[in-house]
């Protein structure tokens, strides 16, 4: 019971302390920044609160276990990476991204078994529409809310930390120093790749599903749309991924050995029927830049030899055979050789009309 009341007093101290130090978000999870100037003594305070939660989280095990305290301790690191950054140590670093992938990591996991069981009911499922649609509700219910929770403010807090990297690439000054080393760009690189696993992990989900029923698929779609921000904060770290953490989480994509790929999970986000603008940008972000760039477009197999044959002969002389020997991905297929008159016939604003526009330009 002691321990309770005194989780009690300090969580209500520590939201006190938190509410104290708001952040604005005009302008998206790329534009996030704090939303007051605080004084050089109010910095330091926030900075010692900080040392102090890092030391109590080298504690007791049990205690740092406690849903309550992973959540209080990663609202203080999003105020702390926000406001007094610029007092961190190299180990300050080490302690925030540490934690910042645990706890990443902890929905990657969540995610992957999702994936994992939309793709056995498919493969096993012989049932309705309805069944189909109920069970994928089933998987992609989420009982307990605190890991998204939690995992948000660690995305909020990386997003903040990018954006400390790259004033650092436009500022040199002394108290940007402790960051540069290669074990916090490799920590930095090893959250991304993280972070990409789950932008594949939703993404073959909805393509899995829209393989079978359409609207089986709008269901996983919308569950994105119900934690728009966390995906939003998930788009702003893809779009700040290196090739080399691109390359690692496609590999590990390969591996995995599901019906679908990397490149139809993200073809699948950029067509969703229930899209998040941002997070569709980063899908095609990801599509349009290597690794992936060179396996996006055309099927493996395809004859680039003719396709280079072809291209040195006048356009009004261009050989349909070699079109045909040409083998798109099918989900560009499906979106190029649609009817004129289908899309023609479709509202202005309609989704489907926008993305086939998208594409062609």
């Amino acid at each position: 019971m002691k321990l309770v009341m005194t989780l009690v007093d300090m969580e209500g101290w520590l939201q006190l302390v938190i509410a104290c130090y708001p952040f604005s978000a005009m302008g998206g999870p790329q534009a996030l920044k704090p939303a007051r100037i605080i004084s050089p003594d109010e910095r330091k305070l926030l900075y010692q609160l900080f040392l102090k939660q890092k030391l109590v989280a080298g504690g007791s095990a049990m205690t740092n276990q406690l849903p309550v305290v992973q959540v209080l301790l990663s609202k203080l690191m999003v105020v702390s990476v926000g406001y007094c950054w610029n007092e961190f140590s190299e180990e300050d670093w080490d302690f925030l991204l540490s934690n910042l992938r645990c706890w990443i990591q902890s929905v990657v996991v969540v995610m992957e078994d999702v994936t994992e069981n939309v793709n056995g009911l498919v493969d096993d499922s012989s049932g309705s529409l309805d069944v189909m649609c109920k069970k994928i509700e089933k998987i992609i219910s989420i009982s307990d809310p605190l890991p998204i929770k939690i995992s948000e403010n660690a995305l909020l807090s990386f997003s903040l930390f990018l954006k400390h990297c790259k004033h650092q690439q436009t500022e040199e000054t002394d108290n940007l120093t402790t960051m540069k080393t290669e074990k916090l760009d490799s920590a930095k690189d090893r959250i991304v790749e993280g972070i990409l696993r789950l932008l594949f992990c939703t993404g073959i989900s909805e393509a899995i599903a829209n393989a079978y029923f359409k609207e089986a698929a709008s269901v996983i779609a919308l569950s994105r749309v119900q934690h728009a921000s966390f995906w939003e904060f998930v788009a702003s770290a893809v779009l700040n991924s290196s090739p080399q953490a691109r390359d690692r989480a496609v590999k590990s994509i390969a591996f995995w050995g599901l019906s679908k790929g990397s490149i139809s999970s993200l073809y699948a986000i950029l067509f969703t029927s229930k899209p998040i603008p941002l997070l569709q940008f980063a899908a095609y972000y990801v599509l349009s830049n290597e690794p992936v760039l060179s396996m996006a477009v055309v099927e493996d197999g395809a004859c680039n030899s003719d396709i280079n044959a072809a291209s040195d002969q006048d356009s009004s002389r261009f050989d349909t055979s070699i079109e045909e020997k040409v083998s798109l991905k099918e989900e560009i297929s499906y979106m190029v050789e649609r009817a004129p008159y289908e899309v023609l016939e479709m509202d202005l604003h309609a989704h489907q009309r926008v993305s086939i526009l998208y594409l062609e330009t």
